[in-house]
């Protein structure tokens, strides 16, 4: 039993030194080294830096594509609007040619001259046909309806009316005021210098005028007169051109009423000169704003309704 004790115990012994022999001696891993790991490492990251390479070139194929589809449809919408706005221009100078029953050389003619005022009042062409269909729907030749086109862009401009409209109030004015024999121009001029020197604007006047002209025309009231009249109820009410041009409508047709003068002569307001016969409706408006200050509150309550009184319109 002490022999196996100590044969254990020598055993133990020499166990022990091996071991701590073995575990106190470097050893290197046989077949593992440090490139053995870097290396993959290497190939992984290089591969990773061409993928990426790859990504950023393929993002950039996909970017000028859609630069490239970007700019193909914009062309295609400008030729789509090029292609609509030669439609449109085409069958605008053959509507003129219908109305100023034209030739083919004197309607391309006219054409050219067209888009030369559109670009000279900085407007486009179909805004400056509109001028245009409307001078030449009233039988007027070429000429004539390019002066007045003109003339109705440049008012279109300073008043800020649409185009049509424009027309429309010259065409007003000069059938309004046919006996003083004007043309577009003088039209134009007196109603930008109103708009220059007070308070009133273009558009005001123009729409005044639409109203009021035949009637001022039976009134023998001249343009110039008729836009002082209306330039001074602006400034001084603050009313619109419409308003103000149905208003001075209904006082030049009732001042033309016999009734009417008499019952302001009863008033003390000159109506007739020494020899009896009516005076020019102007110088009854005169006199009628003189006198209105002396009158009592209830004679001028009798001369307003006098003058716009419904029961007038009959006589």
């Amino acid at each position: 039993m002490a022999d196996i004790l100590l044969n254990i115990g020598a055993d133990l012994t020499q166990f022990n030194t091996a071991l701590n022999t073995a575990l106190n001696t470097p050893r290197p891993f046989r077949g593992l080294n440090a490139n053995s790991f870097t290396e993959p490492l290497g190939k992984i990251t290089g591969r990773a830096s061409e993928f990426q390479k790859s990504l950023e070139a393929s993002n950039a194929r996909v970017l000028a594509f859609g630069a490239s589809a970007g700019a193909i449809y914009a062309v295609q919408k400008a030729f789509d609007s090029l292609v609509s706005s030669t439609i449109n221009v085409q069958k605008t100078v053959t509507e003129l040619g219908v109305y100023l029953n034209a030739s083919n050389s004197t309607l391309k003619t006219f054409s050219n001259e067209l888009f030369n005022l559109a670009a000279q009042t900085g407007t486009s062409f179909q805004n400056a046909s509109k001028a245009a269909i409307e001078f030449a729907r009233q039988g007027l030749n070429v000429t004539e309806t390019l002066e007045r086109t003109k003339n109705a862009l440049i008012l279109a401009r300073i008043s800020g009316m649409d185009f049509a409209d424009a027309a429309k109030a010259i065409t007003v004015a000069l059938n309004g005021f046919k006996s003083e024999a004007l043309d577009s121009a003088d039209v134009i001029d007196r109603i930008t210098a109103a708009d220059t020197a007070f308070a009133v604007s273009a558009q005001d006047l123009s729409e005044a005028l639409s109203r009021v002209g035949s009637s001022a025309e039976d009134a023998n009231v001249s343009l110039s007169q008729t836009l002082a009249l209306v330039t001074s109820a602006a400034q001084t009410t603050g009313r619109s051109g419409s308003v103000i041009g149905n208003a001075f409508k209904s006082i030049f047709t009732r001042l033309q009423r016999p009734k009417v003068l008499d019952d302001l002569e009863q008033l003390g307001i000159q109506t007739r000169n020494s020899a009896g016969e009516t005076l020019p409706l102007i110088e009854v408006l005169k006199n009628l704003s003189k006198t209105y200050d002396s009158l009592t509150d209830a004679q001028k309550s009798f001369a307003a309704e006098t003058v716009r009184s419904e029961e007038h319109t009959s006589e």
